[in-house]
């Protein structure tokens, strides 16, 4: 690629409108079991969850609900 194609291809990407595949329906999420969360330039499938359980971003998984989760003292793990 040239230099004047590089950025060319710069300058496009940076004015280019990002297109909600979520919301166009123009994902590839499996709508039994996954749901589409749109990104900047992308989009991404996050596994559906069970009721009383929502998705983790962070752990990539489902959890339960945080607030009904009671804490447990860290020394009660100490062997």
């Amino acid at each position: 690629m040239s230099l004047n194609m590089y950025f060319n291809f710069v300058i496009n990407m940076m004015y280019a409108p990002d297109v909600d595949e979520c919301g166009e329906n123009l994902h590839g999420c499996t709508p039994d079991t996954e749901i589409c969360r749109n990104t900047v330039g992308a989009y991404e499938c996050d596994m559906t969850c069970d009721s009383g359980y929502q998705y983790s971003l962070a752990l990539r998984t489902c959890v339960g609900n945080v607030s009904q989760m009671k804490y447990v003292q860290p020394s009660a793990f100490l062997i």
